[in-house]
């Protein structure tokens, strides 16, 4: 199960978003937004943010 922040860095991850970016936005650390990369792409079984992409377009996840 992901939780809402983890949520929200797959979504801008999979609009492109760098890692520092998405820190400044959500307003904590690069480490963290790691983490949580590395949460969704393990929970979810993919690899890149292209299977990311994917996987969230096949499921209507928005």
């Amino acid at each position: 199960m992901l939780g809402l922040e983890t949520v929200t860095v797959s979504q801008q991850f999979r609009m492109g978003w760098a890692n520092r970016l998405v820190a400044d936005e959500m307003e904590i650390g690069g480490r963290i937004v790691d983490k949580y990369r590395s949460d969704v792409f393990e929970t979810l079984w993919v690899n890149d943010p292209t299977e990311l992409d994917r996987l969230m377009r096949n499921y209507a996840i928005d």
